[in-house]
């Protein structure tokens, strides 16, 4: 038995394909755009959190810093974004409040004594750079 497919069923095929491969790519970006990397190995006898001292450094520095020590919990996200929120970090001593480095519009900005509340809300959310846009005046920023 030979099936015919005329030119307009193959046209409405072909779209058909297309706006299915467009889906599944967007479908894909959403997911793993925010992909989470977790850090729970740490112990509490392993981390270096007295020895952090930021008080009197410049919020670049202190960025490296928090970046070169160990914690007890480190998460971070990153959004393939040209602006807006493109990634977060969380680094935390004791996993219930820690510093929170939040790259926007392509700078940096750190925040310290933050909830890991805010941190867990922030990640989960579907609107992460809303959200961000609506806590960050109630978050404590790194003083400049």
């Amino acid at each position: 038995m030979d099936h015919y497919i005329s030119p307009v069923q193959l046209f409405f095929y072909k779209k058909l394909v297309v706006c299915l491969m467009l889906l599944t790519s967007i479908f894909h970006q959403h997911i793993y755009a925010q992909e989470v990397e977790h850090n729970y190995k740490v112990g509490p006898n392993y981390v270096d959190c007295d020895s952090t001292k930021i008080v009197s450094l410049s919020e670049y520095d202190a960025i490296i810093t928090i970046r070169a020590g160990i914690y007890r919990f480190h998460q971070n996200f990153r959004l393939s974004r040209k602006q807006g929120v493109q990634s977060g970090e969380f680094y935390s001593c004791n996993a219930i409040q820690g510093y929170l480095i939040i790259k926007y519009n392509n700078r940096e900005f750190l925040y310290v004594n933050v909830d890991k509340r805010i941190w867990d809300e922030l990640i989960g959310n579907q609107d992460p750079e809303g959200f961000y846009l609506k806590m960050v005046d109630e978050i404590e920023k790194f003083p400049e």
